[in-house]
């Protein structure tokens, strides 16, 4: 328990799931979900923006996108380069939990955000969200018995991106992005459509395809060289 409460899992002291191998952790389901089929039912992405945090010490620096990027591209190849794919399929949940814990570290650092992560039982179909309100980012306990880590990396990158874009809405002045884009973000979180709703328009808001692009390219020029 010590461990999962130093990468920010909180489990009830009697919980099952301790000796099961799963957690039981509360499901928050307003945010900005990851979906992968048009059957998603009971996961609600979002529900209504809300302005988030008040300014952070993360938010001193300038985040540079492009720089940034290149930054992430590099934790995804010193993670593979270090063979923790390797370790994660080798481990039990508590070790993939580090691991995936570990590597969220180093890209919300490259990032300039600081979003709580969570895990959570989610729909099988649902793979993650990210809340404005709370800046916080749940990702479906699934993730974890899978041998595989590609998956949860490209979540963790996809919503990571999310806390990013809210980033640069809330602080415009920290961030290279330019200003037009910014404003379609902004527009778009107001304005966002759940996948159950309308998947296909789901998949098309400005939000998704950024962040949807982001997590893909970071992974594939990533695994470039292992791949």
């Amino acid at each position: 328990m010590q461990q999962f409460a130093i990468h920010g899992i909180e489990l009830k002291p009697n919980s099952p799931y301790l000796n099961a191998g799963h957690w039981e952790i509360h499901q928050r389901p307003e945010g900005f979900a990851k979906a992968t089929t048009s059957e998603v039912q009971s996961f609600n992405p979002f529900s209504e923006f809300k302005l988030p945090w008040s300014e952070t010490s993360a938010d001193n620096e300038v985040i540079n996108d492009v720089e940034m990027k290149k930054g992430c591209i590099e934790v995804v190849q010193n993670f593979f380069g270090e063979g923790l794919d390797m370790d994660f399929a080798e481990k039990g949940l508590e070790g993939r939990c580090e691991i995936a814990s570990s590597f969220y570290d180093e890209v919300k650092e490259q990032m300039g955000i600081d979003a709580k992560l969570d895990f959570s039982d989610m729909p099988k179909n649902s793979l993650g969200g990210y809340d404005p309100a709370t800046n916080k980012m749940e990702l479906n306990s699934s993730f974890l018995e899978n041998h595989d880590c590609r998956d949860l990396m490209n979540t963790i990158l996809h919503e990571s991106r999310h806390a990013f874009q809210n980033r640069c809405i809330q602080n415009p002045d920290s961030v290279t992005v330019k200003q037009n884009i910014i404003d379609v973000w902004k527009d778009n979180f107001k304005n966002y459509i759940r996948p159950e709703d309308d998947f296909e328009a789901y998949e098309n808001q400005e939000i998704e395809k950024d962040a949807n692009y982001f997590a893909d390219s970071v992974m594939r020029k990533g695994e470039l060289v292992y791949g």
